[in-house]
């Protein structure tokens, strides 16, 4: 039996990850980066070990801001304040947010109505990201030759807190063996309800074939999971920029014309009720 070597216990415990109290809340959403079909309310994968470059880290949590944009032109992007902080560097999106409330918008004007309730749509969102072989999704026989290494991705910290924690207990077996380690089954009820999380018995393996242990073995050693969270390029800093100055003109006009409703609105009451 191998010995749970793979995961750097000294960056699990600094990350705060380990012994530090409850996590986020349950993810909302889980996403297949490369398999975009993949939503179901049962999940089966092999979460894979960290690579040769990767020092053991099992997961990255990344702070992202979703939909940027008047017409949302940037689906995500990092917040570089939350994740570079040593760079000094203000994020476009966060710094458009402090401007707009200086100009006098509220927190209710700067958020929109979500399927979980309001949302700001300026609020950086945790986000766990591990590198997994999707099993099964459908509750159908997968076909093993088209197994690949996936990123998966979920709101909030939760899930990476609880494979580390597991991964740490003594009586957990060690996942992590790419080969032989046990695979994970992730089940709700409904969409809207709380995963359940459960490493599978020892008996169901995954079913692949020397060539496809192989295939897997190098698509893991060629993704690095900080490429999820490089500090954005020059142009990507820059489109941001200017899809964030065009979001300003955007909030700006539409107070204007909210503006100018009201005050026709009060002026309509008042000549109204005029006798005279």
């Amino acid at each position: 039996m191998s010995t749970k070597t793979e995961l750097n216990i000294e960056w699990a415990t600094e990350s705060g990850l380990v012994n530090s109290g409850k996590g986020t809340s349950e993810s909302r959403q889980v996403e297949f980066l490369k398999k975009k079909e993949h939503y179901n309310t049962s999940l089966k994968f092999k979460v894979l070990p960290a690579n040769s470059q990767e020092n053991g880290h099992l997961g990255v949590v990344t702070a992202r801001h979703w939909n940027i944009g008047p017409n949302n032109e940037i689906m995500s992007c990092l917040c570089v304040e939350k994740m570079f902080p040593d760079k000094h560097v203000e994020c476009p999106v966060c710094k458009l947010k402090r401007e707009l409330k200086a100009m006098g918008f509220t927190d209710d004007d700067l958020t929109k109505p979500g399927q979980y309730g309001p949302i700001d749509v300026f609020a950086p969102q945790l986000q766990t990201n591990l590198k997994v072989v999707m099993i099964d999704s459908d509750g159908t026989t997968n076909n093993w030759d088209q197994s690949h290494v996936s990123v998966l991705s979920m709101n909030g910290e939760a899930l990476l807190r609880w494979l580390i924690t597991s991964y740490l207990s003594q009586d957990v077996p060690n996942f992590l063996d790419i080969e032989n380690g046990n695979l994970i089954k992730m089940s709700r009820e409904s969409e809207k309800g709380k995963w359940d999380k459960l490493i599978m018995d020892s008996a169901i393996k995954w079913e692949h074939t020397p060539e496809m242990l192989e295939k897997i073995k190098a698509e893991n050693e060629a993704l690095t999971l900080a490429d999820v969270w490089k500090f954005p390029s020059d142009e990507e800093f820059l489109k941001l920029q200017n899809v964030c100055a065009q979001w300003k003109e955007q909030f700006l006009a539409g107070k204007q014309t909210m503006t100018e409703a009201t005050t026709q609105t009060v002026d309509a009451i008042v000549n109204d009720a005029m006798p005279f």
